[in-house]
């Protein structure tokens, strides 16, 4: 894939990683506390992928997390030894040929909502937003969550969205992934029906102005 596009993957990454900042969750400086950490809390981290977030949004009931019958569940979270991890939300084109099937929306509510079933239900999860909250849950003995985004065809052309992304608690984004949209585009097929990214694909305008946006929430 071009290299443009990995450089955007990278800088998005601003919502995770940065500048000394608390806007933001810096891996670094958490990394930094690894080994006291580890010596009081045994602690672990993972990406459960979409592994917890994608059943949930099919079923549209967050009590789904505590369904068994799935590998990852909330019995398996709690005894996975695991203290910070990331869930994933993949929002795909589920068709090259119709419109997005989500709206961002309904993507921000969902994401609202499995906040507060899970503080509602979980005392011992916590969603954080930066490295030292990361960090004091930790040390409580909590299960720390973080919100990744996996694509940004949901946004539109619509930088505000970011605004709200951000305030539910997403702190990483991938940018290119899997499909051409507003913010990736494929050379000879500018402005046309979504195509899947490969070896000629591009960063478009409007995904330097996302970037740029990015980089100013993590200021």
């Amino acid at each position: 894939m071009h290299f443009k596009i990995f450089l955007a993957i990278i800088i998005s990454l601003k919502f995770l990683y940065g500048r000394e900042s608390h806007n933001y969750l810096d891996v670094k400086n958490l990394v930094s506390h690894y080994q006291k950490l580890f010596d009081s809390t045994e602690f672990g981290f993972g990406d459960l992928h979409n592994g917890v977030l994608a059943r949930i949004f099919a079923t549209g009931d967050p009590a789904a997390l505590e369904d068994t019958s799935i590998f990852v569940n909330s019995e398996w979270i709690k005894e996975s030894g695991l203290r910070l991890i990331f869930l994933s939300v993949g929002v795909p084109r589920f068709s090259m040929r119709n419109e997005d099937t989500v709206s961002i929306g309904k993507l921000l509510s969902f994401l609202r909502n499995i906040k507060n079933y899970i503080s509602q239900n979980h005392p011992e999860f916590s969603f954080v937003n930066t490295d030292s909250e990361a960090i004091a849950g930790i040390e409580k003995e909590k299960i720390c969550f973080v919100y990744a985004l996996e694509g940004m065809n949901l946004i539109n052309d619509e930088l505000c969205w970011i605004d709200s992304l951000y305030d539910v608690g997403v702190r990483m984004v991938g940018i290119a992934h899997t499909f051409t949209d507003q913010i990736v585009i494929n050379k000879g097929n500018e402005n046309k029906k979504p195509t899947f990214t490969n070896d000629s694909s591009n960063i478009s305008v409007f995904c330097v102005q996302a970037i740029n946006k990015l980089l100013r929430l993590t200021a």
